[in-house]
């Protein structure tokens, strides 16, 4: 599960119905989106700089919350995946 929104109000009602802060996003005026538990100046242009870290970002979860298959990091990636990726 994971919360986008434009305004710190959709942030912050994420969080009070339980999303984490590593999975509450929130998307700027330039569609640049940001992790509100990060406090790194790395920003994904839009949903499909997403893709090659999903799996990290927005893991299957079981029933009851615990992720399912947790990724290795290689430790590349600002966001520690599995990718190579550089984020802006």
């Amino acid at each position: 599960v994971g919360g986008f929104g434009n305004r710190l109000t959709d942030t912050a009602a994420y969080s009070a119905v339980g999303v984490p802060p590593e999975r509450n996003f929130l998307i700027d005026q330039q569609s640049l989106i940001r992790m509100t538990s990060d406090d790194t100046a790395f920003a994904f242009d839009g949903y499909t700089a997403l893709i090659p870290h999903i799996n990290r970002l927005l893991p299957p979860l079981a029933p009851d919350g615990t992720v399912l298959q947790p990724v290795p990091g290689k430790g590349t990636c600002p966001h520690d995946c599995d990718c190579d990726v550089v984020v802006l």
